[in-house]
C-alpha cells in the first residue's frame, strides 16, 4: 500500500522500525519504549498521551472489524479467496455500529438516537432487576433446602438419642 508523502502512520510498537519499508518513508507515531529505564519521563508520558488517545479510537474501530469471524486471530487458508470481501464487510460494519463519540461542537441529538439509547438503558435496567430477583430466589431455595436437610439431620440425631434406629433412605 502506498501512503501519500507527508502522511503520518499511527502504529503499534511492533511496527516502529517499518517506516523505511514505505516508498515515501512516512513517519510512524508509536508509543515510547522504556529502553532499559524503570519509568518514563513526564515529557514522554505527555507525548504518548495524545498518541494513545488517538490510537484508542483506531483500536476500537478495528475491534469492530474483527467481529467478522474470518478476520479474527489467524485466518484459515480456505478464506484467502474471500479475504478482500471480508475486509470490506468488516470495515463497512464499523459504519453500521453506533458512533463512538459525537463530534465536538455537534448539537444535542446530532445522531438522533437518544430514544434508542434510553430504550437500551431501560432494557438493561429491567434485565438487571430480573437477574437480581432470580439470584435472590435461587439463594432462598438453596437456604430452604439446606434448612430442611438440617432439620432432618437434627430429627435423626434426636431419634437415635431416644433409642430409635436411624431411618434408611
Amino acid at each position: 500500500m502506498k501512503i501519500p508523502a507527508g502522511r503520518t502512520v499511527l502504529a503499534d510498537r511492533g511496527f516502529s522500525k517499518d517506516a523505511f519499508l514505505y516508498p515515501n518513508f512516512n513517519i510512524h507515531l508509536t508509543p515510547s519504549f522504556l529502553a532499559g529505564r524503570e519509568q518514563f519521563t513526564s515529557t514522554k508520558v505527555q507525548e504518548d498521551r495524545r498518541k494513545c488517545e488517538v490510537r484508542y479510537t483506531s483500536e476500537t474501530a478495528f475491534s469492530r472489524v474483527t467481529k467478522t469471524n474470518g478476520l479474527r486471530d489467524s485466518i484459515p487458508r480456505s478464506l484467502f479467496a474471500i479475504m478482500d470481501d471480508m475486509s470490506d464487510w468488516g470495515h463497512a460494519y464499523i459504519n453500521l455500529c453506533a458512533p463512538m463519540q459525537t463530534p465536538s461542537g455537534a448539537p444535542a441529538g446530532y445522531f438522533g438516537n437518544e430514544e434508542a439509547k434510553e430504550k437500551k438503558a431501560k432494557t438493561k435496567r429491567k434485565r438487571r432487576e430480573e437477574v437480581k430477583k432470580q439470584k435472590k430466589a435461587r439463594s432462598g431455595s438453596r437456604r430452604s433446602a439446606a434448612a430442611v436437610a438440617a432439620v432432618a439431620a437434627v430429627a435423626a440425631v434426636a431419634a437415635v438419642g431416644a433409642g430409635a434406629s436411624p431411618a434408611a433412605d
